[in-house]
């Protein structure tokens, strides 16, 4: 084997290195579900609506801001701990192709943040219900 071949390798990870460390910006590299988002902060969403608690329906919404906001908004609550983990930067910075869908994301996390601040159960049930079907209208159908 000579040089050229026993170099080429390292050559060949050196300049991917650089490409990705020049070329390609670091959000591209993580992986990006607003999908998956949307479903979690629903699901959340939905836990929040079944609980008989304004404590526990606070905690839940947390979660929901937490998985539309992303870990770098100043919305985001890491003390509340974030379901989302692993699936992108938050579904309102990963959904960026679909205005309608982006529309009730904004919906649900103004009245998350409401719900947040209720500090009666019954308002703070529906307020968890509206945000439910606000995040459900927003859930990509199976043809977009």
């Amino acid at each position: 084997m000579n040089t050229a071949q026993r170099l080429l390798p390292r050559l060949t990870a050196v300049l991917g290195v650089w490409g990705l460390l020049l070329g390609t910006p670091a959000v591209a590299l993580a992986q990006h579900h607003p999908a998956q988002e949307i479903a979690t902060a629903a699901k959340n969403a939905g836990f929040a609506a079944g609980v008989t608690a304004a404590k526990q329906v606070h905690l839940q919404l947390h979660h929901v801001i937490n998985c539309l906001v992303g870990t770098g908004d100043p919305l985001f609550d890491a003390a509340a701990g974030y379901p989302c983990k692993g699936e992108g930067d938050g579904a309102l910075n990963d959904v960026n192709d679909a205005p309608q869908r982006y529309a009730r994301l904004e919906e649900a996390l103004h009245l998350a943040r409401v719900g947040t601040r209720v500090q009666a159960f019954q308002p703070d049930h529906n307020i968890s219900v509206a945000v439910k079907d606000l995040l459900d209208e927003a859930q990509p159908s199976a043809g977009s």
